[in-house]
């Protein structure tokens, strides 16, 4: 075995990390959290793959990950967002009327709602702008009511159907959030620019860092309490809280005391990635900002040196070549490797929002304007997931989206979440195209509902 995998590497010119992921893969343990690799866990994953191979069209199945996304609105203005349509710009940069900026309806919600459950996704996320902000358009309820609808009747009900649920969230709001977190998330992202009060307040225009840190020291504080519930539902024992920092030239000098100050308030990981230009606004990160990075780093070597390398990519970051979860830091420019989209092309995502459902969240963002007719729609979310996927029109626009993606169209390719993703599939890619059996998941084995991908859980 040992011979055969030499053998391949050399051929393939593969990750040698990729051949530990799958040889370690029927061991209940999993793989690391930082890890890419994770995607290999994905149910029919090497199916799909070797039907590609096979020259045949895969068997989408079922998306792996579903994201919700109730609003664009946020609390926040930070200096990098991408979010154009928030701030009412959708016609002037996207070139139509977009109601991105427009919460969507209860009623609405709440077909999304059953849509989820019918699909069974082994990961359910909630993003957008701040989802926590949603505010019920009818105008039937205030803002707090909306929000507390929306625990209760959404993420509550989400929760108690046994669905893991993620969350990407800026924590101001986590007063009304923290139990439904705490109970039923296994993950929190949690967007925090600065932990200096002045650099915070410029990135982001608020003076909100004293409630938020309370607010994840409250989380810290009492996550624990709920191990028993979690436990009975299959749960990693504690909610995993996350910390991103987006990092441009305002907050580049900063870097180091979050990292120690978060780390120290009991965050499970502190993760750095450089602002991305993602819509032609001028707010990514400049090459003078990346040399300025480069040196404040350098000469802070030392106090980096002192952190966790398992609870923080600044160690890597300081090295250019660091991974945040899935998220890959790139201070060194575009990378172009990997630019075939596997994640839309197996159809392991689905984004459902009222224009539509999509295989990804970038071109949903385009389009969420109330049509049904997207050419990047591959159905109507109030469908049945059934007649959606492996539909005609599914198959059609996953390969729409990853050919627009190879060709340089998605603004994302570079910097998004499913780039890693892709390049594990691409070498799994390979190693089928040459022959080589990779070692099948044991899904069903006692040790897999307690692996990584239930322990920790993660979305593409």
């Amino acid at each position: 075995m040992e011979t055969a995998i030499a053998a391949v590497r050399y051929v393939l010119d593969v990750d040698e990390e990729f051949f530990r992921a799958i040889q370690s893969i029927n061991t209940g343990k999993g793989v690391g959290w930082n890890s890419p690799y994770k995607v290999l866990y994905v149910r029919g994953l090497q199916d799909r793959v070797r039907s590609f191979v096979n020259g045949g069209s895969p068997d989408l199945g079922k998306p792996h990950t579903l994201g919700m996304e109730p609003c664009m609105e946020c609390n926040w203005k930070c200096q990098f967002c991408s979010y154009a349509s928030r701030n009412g710009r959708a016609k002037e940069l996207r070139g139509f009327e977009g109601s991105a900026t427009v919460n969507i309806p209860a009623e609405t919600l709440l077909e999304l709602l059953d849509f989820m459950i019918s699909a069974r996704a082994a990961s359910c996320w909630g993003g957008g702008g701040e989802h926590t902000m949603w505010r019920d358009p009818s105008g039937q309820m205030s803002r707090k009511e909306s929000t507390i609808w929306l625990r209760d009747n959404i993420l509550n009900v989400l929760g108690e159907e046994g669905l893991p649920m993620s969350a990407v969230t800026n924590m101001v709001l986590a007063d009304i959030f923290a139990e439904t977190w705490m109970k039923y998330h296994v993950y929190l992202m949690m967007n925090v620019p600065s932990t200096n009060p002045t650099v915070f307040e410029v990135v982001n225009g608020t003076k909100t860092l004293t409630r938020v840190l309370s607010n994840i020291k409250f989380i810290i504080d009492n996550r624990e309490k709920y191990s028993v519930d979690r436990k009975a539902r299959g749960l990693n024992p504690r909610v995993k809280l996350d910390a991103r920092v987006v990092v441009n030239e305002t907050n580049a000098e900063s870097l180091v005391e979050t990292a120690e100050e978060l780390i120290g308030l009991g965050v499970d990981f502190v993760g750095f990635r450089c602002a991305g230009d993602f819509e032609g606004l001028g707010n990514g990160i400049s090459a003078d900002g990346v040399d300025k990075l480069r040196k404040y780093l350098q000469s802070n070597e030392s106090r980096i040196a002192q952190l966790d390398p398992k609870r923080t990519n600044l160690c890597k970051l300081l090295k250019g070549e660091s991974t945040n979860g899935n998220m890959t830091l790139l201070i060194d420019g575009a990378c172009t490797e990997g630019v075939r989209c596997w994640v839309q092309l197996l159809g392991l995502r689905g984004v459902p929002v009222p224009s539509g459902y999509y295989p990804c969240t970038q071109f949903a963002g385009r389009e969420v304007d109330d049509r049904n007719d997207s050419p990047w729609s591959a159905g109507s979310f109030s469908s049945s997931l059934d007649d959606i996927v492996n539909s005609q029109r599914h198959r059609h626009v996953s390969h729409l989206h990853s050919e627009q993606t190879a060709n340089g169209v998605c603004p994302e390719m570079n910097m998004c979440s499913q780039r890693m993703f892709n390049k594990v599939i691409e070498e799994m890619y390979k190693l089928v195209l040459a022959g080589y059996e990779i070692p099948q998941i044991e899904y069903d084995s006692p040790g897999f509902r307690q692996s990584i991908v239930k322990d920790d859980g993660w979305f593409i």
